[in-house]
């Protein structure tokens, strides 16, 4: 625990120096989950054993016990691979920046009908970064 709040203490002091780049902060868990976060105005506090990370675009917690590394990166996509039982389900799309964008019957309508970008999809209470191109 010491050292996870020495390595978030030290990311505090970095972050400002890397704000103007496109770094992310990725934490990996126990398990190989990745989450990454853009490295510009990330406040991160931790508190009853959750890190709280936030930043212009998201507000999440995560349980401290499961983290086993963290780092920076220019490199990491976030795009997740979607599921057959995903890709056939109803969508709501909403666009990086927020904006909702509507709700379509399946992954492929969703696909022929949006300009290419990233987007986030949602099904149910799924919901994942998707590249359309």
């Amino acid at each position: 625990m010491k050292k996870i709040l020495l390595a978030l203490s030290l990311v505090a002091c970095a972050v400002p120096v890397c704000g103007a780049s496109q770094l992310k902060l990725v934490f990996e868990s126990s398990d190989g989950s990745q989450h990454a976060y853009d490295a510009q105005n990330l406040v991160m506090t931790a508190s009853s054993g959750m890190l709280n990370v936030s930043n212009d675009a998201v507000s999440e917690s995560l349980p401290l016990q499961g983290l086993s590394k963290m780092y920076f990166s220019d490199a990491f996509s976030s795009v997740e691979s979607i599921g057959a039982d995903f890709a056939s389900a109803p969508v709501s799309v909403v666009s990086l920046s927020g904006v909702n964008l509507g709700s379509f019957t399946s992954l492929s309508e969703a696909a022929s009908q949006l300009a290419p970008g990233y987007y986030i999809f949602t099904s149910g209470n799924i919901s994942r970064k998707v590249c359309i191109q």
